[in-house]
């Protein structure tokens, strides 16, 4: 009877020991979870704060390596993703301005410069299932801007812009659904095969664009200008195209293709 007890004991000791160290190394599992992540949180603040101090470099190399390694960080942390697309943003708004009436004489390149043309090809290939608002790029102006790289890639179609100055003149094949560019100044673009089904492009400058073969399947054009605009096999089925300027309907009709549900 003595030998059972003791025995008892030492199953009763040996079960709780192996309890308690199941629990104590789940303890320390977590600590170390913890502190792990609370690294990474700090590096990533790091990193951040970092990138965000070299935009303001007067070094052109120092600045886009800063935007890269930002578009790195952005991929890196989905927490600080949408963050790092609006400060991109901004830092095109700032280094791109359109002019105004402070600057109405200011002169436009004809090409960005290459540390603004880094920033929107990141814009342009930023995941939009982290991104679900349009990008801030109102009061811009970047002729001669290649959009089309990033934009083509199938699984980042669905970029969105917004820009009453947006200016671009390198769009072919981009895959841009369901884009806002409402009022973008897109005077001599090519968009030759361009899908843009579902884009809002109401109260935008088409004016002698190229428009050859592109999807513009349910497109809103309202308001468009489209003087010199080329629309040959052009899709513009189920589009919006009401009080659009410089083409009359027949004209578009012989050039483009329509279906009852094109609006005129």
């Amino acid at each position: 009877m003595l030998d059972k007890r003791r025995t008892g004991r030492h199953q009763w000791f040996n079960t709780s020991g192996i309890l308690l160290t199941i629990v104590l190394t789940a303890l320390g599992l977590y600590f170390t979870r913890q502190t792990l992540v609370s690294s990474q949180q700090v590096q990533i603040t790091d990193r951040y704060t970092k990138a965000v101090e070299q935009l303001g470099s007067p070094q052109q190399e120092v600045r886009l390596g800063a935007i890269y390694a930002l578009d790195r960080l952005a991929a890196d942390s989905g927490r600080d993703h949408n963050t790092i697309m609006d400060v991109l943003a901004a830092y095109v708004r700032v280094h791109a301005p359109a002019p105004n009436a402070q600057t109405p004489n200011a002169r436009t390149p004809r090409e960005p410069a290459a540390d603004v043309q880094a920033a929107l090809t990141v814009l342009v290939g930023n995941d939009r299932a982290r991104q679900p608002r349009p990008l801030d790029l109102h009061g811009v102006r970047i002729p001669g801007a290649d959009l089309a790289s990033s934009a083509s890639n199938s699984a980042r179609r669905d970029t969105y812009f917004h820009g009453p100055f947006l200016t671009v003149t390198q769009l072919r094949r981009a895959g841009w659904y369901v884009a806002d560019l409402r009022g973008a100044i897109l005077e001599g673009a090519d968009l030759s095969g361009a899908a843009l089904g579902a884009a809002d492009l109401g109260s935008s400058d088409l004016r002698r664009a190229v428009l050859r073969d592109a999807h513009l399947h349910g497109a809103r054009l309202h308001g468009a200008d489209l003087t010199g605009a080329q629309l040959m096999g052009a899709d513009l089925r189920g589009a919006d195209l009401t009080h659009v300027l410089g083409m009359t309907p027949d004209r578009i009709r012989k050039s483009a293709l329509t279906d009852p549900t094109t609006r005129f």
